[in-house]
């Protein structure tokens, strides 16, 4: 009994492992090559050197966001009573939004970089932001989700139309949130544009 215990607890242990991101700041070019790939998927005209040089930043950069953040937390529950190291809505859009910018300073010209938003669903009740890349004047629901934010700092990609959220361009879901057909007064306590507040906040 004790062995099949034993036994079982190694198979749960090595089942976890299979398709686990890398520890942060120890990404292998592997898995660089394979976001690569899949730019290079996107469209006849993308770029090798842009979708290499986007891979390398979408790798790299949320890992600095991440240590930048758990060194503000540490700063202030030094100072304040402790707040839980939660990834809110607030801090996922403020990494998204870094994100977006850093990347752009790539200058691509084959590929485009969208802000984009996803509205709380019975799935994934709370607001969230990540940025999309997709060939050049393709539709968001073409591209690829780059998510820095989703396991604090590894980067989490995956197709589009393959992620649990629904995501929808950033400008288009404001402006439904400030002109939609539903008024303040209808709205339900999800659809507020922060579900939680942002624990590195005063």
């Amino acid at each position: 009994m004790v062995r099949i215990l034993a036994f079982s607890v190694v198979l749960l242990v090595a089942a976890c492992a299979i398709g686990a991101p890398p520890p942060p700041g120890r990404v292998e070019d592997k898995h660089r090559d394979a976001l690569t790939f899949a730019m290079m998927q996107l469209g006849p005209g993308v770029s090798y050197d842009e979708a290499r040089r986007l891979s390398a930043v979408a790798w790299s950069y949320p890992q600095v966001l991440a240590r930048g953040y758990a060194a503000e937390l540490a700063r202030l529950n030094a100072a304040r009573p402790p707040a839980l190291d939660l990834k809110t809505p607030a801090v996922c859009a403020d990494w998204a939004d870094a994100q977006f910018r850093r990347l752009r300073q790539e200058s691509p010209r084959t590929l485009d970089l969208h802000m984009a938003l996803a509205d709380p669903r019975i799935r994934t009740p709370f607001q969230h932001a990540t940025v999309v890349v997709t060939a050049r004047g393709a539709p968001l629901s073409s591209g690829l989700v780059l998510d820095g934010c989703r396991r604090s700092g590894n980067l989490y990609w995956l197709p589009v139309s393959q992620d649990s959220y629904k995501w929808r361009p950033q400008k288009e879901v404001l402006w439904d949130r400030t002109f939609g057909k539903k008024p303040w007064y209808a709205r339900t306590p999800w659809e507020g544009r922060l579900v939680r507040p942002d624990p590195l906040a005063p």
